[in-house]
């Protein structure tokens, strides 16, 4: 079910981060990731790792974290 819920979104929406797609599905992390993985191991979804254009910290000093965007794939 979750898997479903996860591809008819981003075939809808065209891509998500995982925030979203974990709130949209009512699922943890660990779960939304491991569908995600399934789906891009059966080329359904890509993820592509969006990283800082700095060193990873603002000027205050806090750590950015990479952005984790998954785009639907299959046509």
């Amino acid at each position: 079910m979750i898997l479903r819920q996860i591809k008819d979104y981003l075939r809808e929406k065209g891509s998500a981060e995982l925030p979203e797609i974990m709130t949209v599905t009512e699922t943890d992390k660990n779960t939304a990731e491991h569908v995600l993985e399934l789906l891009s191991s059966k080329g359904i979804v890509k993820k592509e790792v969006l990283k800082p254009s700095c060193k990873g910290c603002t000027c205050s000093g806090i750590c950015i974290s990479e952005t984790v965007i998954y785009h639907y794939s299959k046509k």
